[in-house]
This record gives structure tokens, sequence and C-alpha cells, in this order.
């Protein structure tokens, strides 16, 4: 069978009896390096979910131009490299003409390429955002000058917030450029920028436009697979049924506090930065209680000794429930619980009106619905 695939493939790349339909499916880039040293061949490699795997690779001529041409079958992501310092990624379609000016020393997001609409959508927005992450860079420096130095403690708020603007200008130079065409895989690369819970509405309009064109690549199903998720649990749904058993091997529901603005709380015995926050948790139970805020804890714990131990432990008055299953939790997985603490605060109907507030924001959420 291997020899068989083998015979196959090599009869394909031959130039005899290829057919019209192959020759659609042909990617052909060339290029010119003005500054290429002492590299001799340029590679481009397919990405697999393992590893990279060279598909082509051409000599570089004298004067620095090249010319890769190799059978692209579906629209996907490529790396072209000179080394694995002085790379580039392509996101190639069948059938494209591409052309690649390099100025600089290195192959990098700094190239000129023409003839792919996503590839440019790529670069076009990384060297947009160029300016604002050298501009985190300087922030950065002066911070790790300063935060030590006596007498600048005024300093770093102002630092902190000008960092806060220049992350919520790059998101929204690159959820622009997602609006104006949703349907490039470019934006794959800059979903780091993005908090799936906090900008559920770019991520939506991201997912229907990719998953509609590429449902079978695996970052697009991925990302499909969290948004769908998400979805369920969006500001303004009904939160899931949790159904589960209490301490006292009681089952009890989450619906049973229907009538009350609700936190749910995923947390465990073995979480440090749980335990920390529950004391505040615990204060602000006593303050809004007697006003109708209630608690449904779900504790993602292995053992009930050491569930049970936490509880009296933290002097936690409220709810509790828990399947003992760690990650595997029924509500955690039903919830797309990653990390914990993790919180979803509901009305009293049920619905989600937050997600994932804690210590003063979740301080100040309350006081504003407790009016």
């Amino acid at each position: 069978m291997k020899r068989i695939i083998y015979i196959t493939l090599a009869f394909l790349f031959t130039g005899i009896g290829i057919s019209q339909a192959q020759v659609s499916k042909m990617v052909s880039l060339s290029g010119k390096l003005a500054n290429h040293g002492n590299f001799t061949e340029i590679y481009l490699d397919s990405l697999g979910q393992q590893e990279a795997v060279k598909i082509a690779s051409s000599p570089i001529a004298a004067d620095g131009s090249f010319t890769l041409k190799t059978m692209v079958l579906k629209t996907d992501v490529y790396k072209l490299r000179l080394d694995e310092n002085n790379f580039l990624f392509l996101i190639l379609s069948p059938g494209e003409t591409l052309s690649l000016q390099a100025t600089g020393p290195k192959l990098d997001f700094s190239a000129n390429v023409s003839g792919s609409s996503q590839t440019e959508d790529l670069l076009n927005t990384m060297q947009a955002l160029g300016p604002y992450m050298q501009r985190i860079d300087s922030i950065n420096k002066q911070y790790t000058a300063i935060v030590n130095t006596p007498g600048q403690d005024s300093v770093v708020p102002q630092l902190i917030a000008q960092m806060d603007h220049t992350q919520k200008a790059i998101k929204d130079e690159i959820a622009s450029r997602i609006r104006k065409n949703p349907a490039s895989l470019a934006w794959l690369f800059f979903m780091d920028k993005f908090d799936l819970s906090a900008d559920f509405e770019i991520m939506d309009i991201l997912d229907r436009g990719l998953y509609g064109k590429y449902p079978q690549n695996t970052y697009v199903a991925q990302l499909h697979k969290q948004v769908t998720d998400e979805r369920r649990l969006a500001i303004g749904q009904v939160a899931p049924e949790i159904t589960l058993s209490n301490p006292e091997g009681k089952i009890v529901s989450l619906s049973s506090l229907r009538g009350n603005i609700v936190l749910i709380d995923f947390w465990a015995s073995w979480c440090g930065p749980c335990r920390k926050e529950n004391p505040n948790v615990v204060s602000l139970y006593e303050k809004y209680h007697a006003k109708g805020f209630e608690i449904f804890g779900v504790s993602l714990d292995k053992t009930r000794e050491a569930w049970i131990k936490a509880i009296a432990d933290d002097r936690l008055p409220w709810m509790q429930v828990s399947d003992l299953g760690y990650w595997k939790s029924a509500p955690a997985v039903l919830y797309g619980v990653t990390s914990i603490p993790f919180t979803l605060l509901i009305d009293r109907d049920g619905k989600i009106i937050a997600k994932k507030l804690r210590g003063e924001d979740l301080e100040q959420k309350l006081a504003e619905l407790m009016k």
C-alpha cells in the first residue's frame, strides 16, 4: 500500500500527464531577497499537527531571486523559510500566483507579498501592529526601570493605564479588520489578543465567517467548538442546569435558587487562588445574603474528605455540590471550565449577567445589583 501511494504522488508531480484540474491547484511563488547573505536555498513547509513537512524548495540565484511551485489542495497555512530564524507564514489557496519582495536582512513579516489575499491580511495586520508593539516594549522598559525605584510609585499606575490603552488599541485594530473580512485564516494568528467571553461578539463574527468556509481546518474547528460552547454561556442566556449531591448526599439543583442573584463558583480544596479568594466571597455573602444573594459552589475536588474539610476550614455557608470528578466533573465540562476559580453571576431569572468576576470587580457588580 505504501508503494502505491508513493508512485501516485510521484506521478502527480511529474510534467507528464498532469490534468487541467491538477494544474489549477498548483501554486507559484516568485520572489527576490535583497539581502540573502549566505543562503543558497529557500523552502516551503506544510504545517501538520505534529511537525512541519517540506513540500518544495528552490535555489536562490545570485541576485536573490527564486521560484517555488507546488500543488496546494486546500487553503491552509504554510511556512516559507531560509532557516529556523528566517521565515514567514503564508496562507495559500489552490491556483494562486504570488510575488514576494524582502528588503531586510531577515525573511519575516516585513516582506511585501501580493497575489494571496489572506497572506496580505496577515502581513498587513502585522505591519500595522508594529508601532503598537514598539509602544508596549517602551512601556515595559520604563516599568522595569522604575518599579523598584523609591519615589516612583505614582508613575506605575500611569504606565499600567498606558499599557491597557495600547492593548485595547491593538484589539480594536484587529477587530476592525475581522469585521471587514471574517473568512480569513489570517485572524487565527491573533487569537491571543482576545478573551472569548469578554470579546464574544467579534469571536462570534469570526467563527461564523471561518467555519462556514473552512470547517475541516483543525484550528477553525477548535475555535468553532469554543465559540459554540460560549454561545450557551453568553450574557443573557439561561445558565445550564446543574444537579448534584451536596456534602450530606442530598441531590440539589441550581434552579432551586431561582429568584435570587446567584454566583456560580467553581473551586476546589487544592486550588490556592480559590482558597485565597474565599474570605472575600464569604464577606460579600454576609453583606448581601439578606438582600437575595446566593452562592452555588461547584467543587472540582477528587475526594470527599478534602472537599468537606475545605468547606469547614474556610467556613463556607452556602450551597455546595460536587461529583468529585476533578477536571472531568460534569458541570466543569458543561460550562467549559479550564481553570479555577471560575465564576458566573446569574440574575433572578437564571440568566447569565457576568462572568469571571472576582475581588473588587465582583463587589462592584453586586453593589450595583443590590441597590
